[in-house]
């Protein structure tokens, strides 16, 4: 991951000699001398080898997917930033950009973030409604920044530590990967994501990942969620509450 963030500012036309210089000079990695000659090697070895033949007979067929993704998107007006904004009544601080690349197929999709650009690695065949998925969940997470934080939430955070339930919950799934309060913010960011795609795509979901996301995503629709008369901090906040009564 960390190699990645190293190139993320390349310019599409760097050639892999490029790649590897910046990979094996940044200092932020601080790599071995060993180290630096096997990353040499190897990812020399796999451009020539695999990417440089497999790349020279897909690009065509990639340029005519992307050519008509953003076909349908422009079609279509998207402005996912101002969709999000008015869905959730809250306002990015700052311009956010979205960069997405195809990558080979057996590779599930990889999400980097750096400065304003959210850039995606995603499988060849990712359809325009997958694609906009990415940044509803990613940049969901910089809306719930905005109040997560915040006393009253932290203390219904608090409060849910004493449910049964909620705690069996995270022992089981959410343990070891995040904190209680990074747990309960999670859950939040997914359903919202869900219901994102609700209002955009109409598209209704059935599966939890991680396990109240699915509850939100319902709460906010069963509550028909507006902005204008609730926000969203507050229905979250609301939404955590509910569950207090439930052991």
């Amino acid at each position: 991951m960390d190699y990645a963030y190293s190139i993320i500012d390349l310019d599409d036309n760097t050639t892999t000699k490029e790649i590897v210089n910046t990979i094996i000079n940044d200092e932020g990695l601080n790599l071995p001398g060993y180290l630096k000659k096997d990353i040499s090697n190897f990812l020399n070895y796999f451009y020539n080898n695999y990417f440089k033949s497999y790349f020279n007979k897909n690009i065509n067929r990639f340029d005519k997917k992307s050519d008509k993704i953003n076909e349908i998107l422009e079609i279509n007006d998207v402005n996912v930033i101002k969709f999000m904004e008015d869905t959730s009544g809250i306002k990015f601080n700052k311009k956010i950009k979205s960069v997405f690349y195809y990558n080979f197929n057996p590779i599930q999709p990889q999400e980097f973030k750096k400065g304003n650009v959210l850039l995606s690695t995603i499988q060849p065949d990712t359809t325009a409604k997958d694609i906009l998925s990415i940044p509803f969940h990613e940049y969901s997470r910089s809306l719930f920044k905005t109040f997560t934080t915040t006393p009253e939430f932290l203390d219904v955070c608090n409060l849910l530590k004493e449910n049964k339930e909620f705690i069996e919950a995270y022992n089981d799934i959410g343990k070891g990967l995040y904190t209680f309060e990074e747990w309960c913010e999670i859950n939040l960011i997914e359903g919202f994501s869900k219901y994102l795609d609700y209002k955009y795509y109409k598209s209704a979901y059935e599966y939890t990942r991680y396990i109240y996301d699915l509850d939100f995503y319902n709460y906010l629709k069963d509550n028909s969620f507006n902005p204008n008369k609730i926000s969203l901090k507050d229905i979250s906040i609301k939404f955590y509450k509910s569950k207090l009564n439930t052991n």
